[in-house]
Parts: C-alpha cells; sequence; structure tokens
C-alpha cells in the first residue's frame, strides 16, 4: 500500500544517576562544583505504520521498541545506536526520523551516523525554552503571557526567524543591556534549529514530535531503580543492573 507509512524512529536523551564521590572525580557539575552523577545516554528505537483512528496521531507499531543505554560518551553510544539500528534494519525503511532536544551529542550523532534522516527537536522542550525566554524577558514585557502565545504562534509554523525578530523589537540593549547575553543565547536555539523545528510540515507528515517515548525510558530504565532515596551507586555496580532493565524493556 503506497499510502502506508513506513517510519522508523531513533531518540535519543540522556538521564543523570547518584554516584559514589570517586566515580565523580575530577568531574564538574554544571554549577561548578564536583559532579554528584553520571550520564547514562539512553536510545529509543521504533517503528510506525499507522495512526490513532480516533486521533489521526502517530502510533507506535506494537511490540517494536527496543532500547539501549549506556555510561560511555557520545562517540561511543553513537556507534551503539547504529548497530541497533542496523540490527532491526531500519536502513532498509524508507523515512528514519532521529528526535531529541537540543543537547549538541544527539545531532553530532544524528549527521555522524544517521545523515539521510530527518531530525526534529522535542517540541515540548522548544515549548519550555519559549517559556524560559519570556520569563527572562517579563521585566520589558507589557503582557508577558501573550508575548509568549505570539512566539508561540511561530514556533507552531517553524518561524524561527520569526521569533528573533519579536526579541529585535523590544530594543534589550537600550532598555535592558543585562539581558542582550542571556537572550541571544536562547533565540539561537531556535535559529540554530530551524530546519529541525518546521513542526507544520512534520505534523502534515504525521511524524511525531515529542520525545515522550525515551523520556519514559530514563524513568523506568534509570530513574525507577537508581534513584531512590540515599543511593550512590559505581559504574560497575549500576552498569549490568541497567543493561538487564533495558533488555526487559525491550
Amino acid at each position: 500500500d503506497d499510502d502506508k507509512l513506513s517510519l522508523c524512529y531513533l531518540v535519543m536523551d540522556g538521564t543523570g544517576a547518584p554516584m559514589l564521590p570517586r566515580e565523580c572525580a575530577d568531574r564538574a557539575g554544571k554549577d561548578g562544583n564536583r559532579a554528584r552523577t553520571r550520564e547514562v545516554k539512553i536510545g529509543c528505537f521504533f517503528t510506525q505504520s499507522g495512526l490513532d483512528l480516533t486521533t489521526g496521531d502517530p502510533i507506535q507499531d506494537p511490540g517494536s521498541v527496543t532500547y539501549i543505554s549506556t555510561f560511555e560518551p557520545a562517540a561511543t553510544f553513537g556507534t551503539q545506536a547504529k548497530a541497533e539500528y542496523l540490527r532491526r534494519n531500519f536502513d532498509q525503511i524508507r523515512q528514519p526520523i532521529v528526535l531529541g532536544d537540543g543537547a549538541h551529542w544527539i545531532w553530532n550523532i544524528a549527521n555522524t551516523h544517521f545523515p539521510h534522516a530527518t531530525q526534529i527537536v522535542d517540541y515540548f522542550h522548544a515549548r519550555e525554552h519559549l517559556a524560559d525566554l519570556t520569563k527572562l524577558l517579563t521585566p520589558t514585557l507589557s503582557d508577558p503571557a501573550a508575548f509568549e502565545q505570539h512566539l508561540i504562534d511561530h514556533l507552531d509554523l517553524g518561524h524561527t526567524a520569526a521569533i528573533a525578530a519579536a526579541i529585535d523589537q523590544l530594543n534589550l540593549p537600550e532598555l535592558a543591556p543585562d539581558l542582550v547575553k542571556p537572550a541571544t543565547t536562547e533565540v539561537g536555539y531556535f535559529t540554530g534549529n530551524h530546519q529541525r523545528m518546521q513542526y507544520t510540515d512534520f505534523k502534515a507528515n504525521r511524524y511525531y514530535i515529542g520525545s515522550g517515548p525515551v523520556e519514559s525510558a530514563c524513568n523506568t530504565i534509570v530513574k525507577q531503580r537508581a534513584k531512590r532515596a540515599g543511593m550512590h551507586w559505581t559504574i560497575t555496580g549500576l552498569d549490568p543492573v541497567l543493561a538487564i532493565r533495558t533488555l526487559h524493556q525491550s
């Protein structure tokens, strides 16, 4: 059936696992202090060949989901993701899609190992960035809620340049020069991901635009087991536990 969808997805994310101090030696945390966690990178693979008959929303093919997880750095994770991609015969599916947030390591892997895939930034992460941008600019706004909705309308259409133009019109260098640098950083998230934010087109093609499947995996594979009260792990202790949970969830 030529009208039948034939899509495969790789959705990537990372989540921190609490570690004993010796496992985080010489690793800086986000606040400049010593890190207390080590990142577990997770990849979620599934296929889509149909839509929900009631809503028209994309749905995963039943039983099609597999996962990989590792403490290894992004380069190694990328190699593992390509191996699983080939094991699943995803190279035989006409439309591969890579989904993730704005993390550079995700798109580096996509560009290196899956150059023909459509890349999509998780829509809900993008909305969170708009909320953060509006909150940052609130001192300069007469109606923050209306301003945020204006930006959301642009985002829904994939008009990232219009988001940047809306910020330029606020004339921050004159009104709030201390906000120029953080606002520029936030705007760069949108303009730098322009092709990955064409949500109108993605919806028209009936693609997933949310990374919920891998965020759920971060919870079931890592958080529910490794982030209970008082837990601190070693790599050698937690790695096989996560391997078993990854296999069980696949």
